[in-house]
């Protein structure tokens, strides 16, 4: 080994190591933030309390339905808009094949379609894609429609990815069969969401029949954290999210049943 390959493998190695040092730092669950980025909140106090200020920049999330929508990710699409509409900036949204976002509904989640920029991806190439924008220069957030399995190889070149650019990348992975338990294999994503539809409560005002939309939002994995549940429902325009009043005694540990529904996991006196 020559003398400039010794100076180019130490180069990599520290930067290696400065990246490590700087995670641990976001996400060590008294650490706070350090000079890292400020964490992109969700807009829902409790959990961006939960979550020591909000999810991590530079990192990857992903978004997983429940039962028939795993293979739709309606809901896990319309918590991604959410979160976007609390941030700003650019944002990349790879579709695949038929590419169906829709312009009124990320209005009514507080996105600019103005920020947006499409892109259809055929399966094989959506990872590639995916890789290739969040390296991209002055891209605020990343957002990919994945089917199937997500292996930790592919994950791993994703996370490094967004950490280098600062770019956050969102994952909605989706599966045609319900129980499909490679969505819940390891990956090095910083959390993993799951998002489900609940019983809506009481109609609203001169509504017959109508009620809020009401959701459960589980953390199933927050690395460097704790996995929590909570149930939220969708505000008034722009349609927020906002904590459910629910009767006490609901339990909050989603971690417990990582495939099963909501009814589960969740105990409502």
């Amino acid at each position: 080994m020559t003398r400039t390959d010794r100076t180019d493998m130490l180069a990599r190695l520290r930067g290696q190591i400065a990246r490590m040092e700087r995670n641990a730092a976001r996400v060590a669950p008294d650490a706070g933030w350090g000079d890292g980025p400020a964490p992109w909140g969700l807009a829902v106090p409790e959990i961006d309390r939960h979550l020591h200020g909000g999810l991590l920049r530079g990192a990857v999330h992903e978004v997983i339905g429940q039962g028939g929508d795993m293979t739709l990710a309606v809901l896990p699409a319309r918590f991604v808009a959410h979160v976007l509409g609390v941030g700003d900036g650019p944002v990349v949204w790879i579709g695949g094949g038929l590419f169906d976002l829709h312009a009124d509904g990320l209005v009514r989640a507080g996105v600019d379609p103005g920020r947006l920029l499409g892109v259809a991806a055929g399966r094989d190439d959506m990872l590639a894609v995916c890789e290739d924008s969040v390296r991209a220069c002055g891209v605020a957030a990343v957002v990919a429609e994945l089917d199937g399995a997500l292996s930790l190889t592919a994950s791993r070149r994703l996370q490094l990815a967004a950490e280098g650019s600062g770019a956050t990348c969102f994952l909605i992975r989706r599966s045609r069969r319900p129980d499909d338990r490679t969505l819940f294999q390891p990956t090095a994503s910083a959390t993993r969401w799951r998002i489900a539809a609940l019983p809506s409560p009481a109609p609203i005002a001169g509504v017959r029949g109508v009620g809020a939309a009401r959701w459960s939002v589980d953390l199933l994995r927050c690395r460097g954290g704790r996995p929590g549940s909570w149930i939220v429902e969708v505000g008034d325009a722009p349609d927020r999210l906002v904590m459910a009043a629910v009767p006490a005694g609901r339990a909050t540990a989603a971690a417990a049943c990582p495939v099963a529904g909501p009814a589960a996991c969740h105990a409502v006196a």
